[in-house]
């Protein structure tokens, strides 16, 4: 038992790692560095360790929650508005279906942080509605990264990916100046 345990954890870390690897790679990215497809999955493997963070955290470790939660829906929002406006038009041209699929998927996880925002970690269905929310978002990053980009490494062009990364790169960046910029000015 001892040894499966062991392994476990092992597994595990190593998984925290490579995820870890994959999402610092937004943080030394410049404009123009990564096609629509790395940068979305770059963003995905953020949101898995705010998870992970958000796990790991202490059972009563209700402010700590609170504020990995609102990382967490601060990075879906911006991802999910980025894909909408800027990958799923040119991806709507590859497999309608998978992005009607998507776009309600998109809704549910907004329903779903609608719920939680402004939720106390203290309400006892707070976890609950995290790990719902979690489950959402790796059902989603599963279908995208197994189906939505292959095809669409396939079927687009590696110009027209760059380009949509770029765009997608460029918005994110100001988006996070303009976040920054407003919290620094409430306090």
């Amino acid at each position: 038992m001892d040894i499966l345990n062991s392994a476990k954890d092992a597994l595990g870390s190593v998984q925290k790692a490579m995820t870890q690897a994959k999402a610092n790679v937004l943080a030394t990215a410049e404009v123009g560095d990564l096609d629509a497809v790395e940068l979305l999955t770059a963003q995905h493997r953020e949101v898995d360790m705010l998870f992970m963070e958000f796990e790991q955290a202490g059972e009563r470790a209700f402010r700590t929650k609170e504020q990995i939660y609102a990382k967490i829906a601060e990075k879906l929002r911006l991802h999910t508005d980025l894909e909408e406006k800027h990958f799923y038009p040119a991806a709507e041209r590859i497999d309608k279906d998978l992005i009607g699929e998507a776009n309600e998927e998109h809704d549910v996880v907004k329903d779903m942080l609608a719920k939680l925002d402004g939720l106390s970690a203290e309400d006892s269905t707070y976890d609950s509605k995290v790990t719902v929310l979690r489950e959402l978002v790796h059902h989603h990053v599963g279908e995208e990264e197994s189906e939505l980009f292959p095809k669409c490494e396939k079927k687009m062009s590696k110009e027209t990916l760059q380009t949509i990364g770029e765009a997608m790169h460029a918005e994110a960046m100001r988006k996070d100046s303009d976040m920054k910029e407003a919290k620094a000015q409430r306090h």
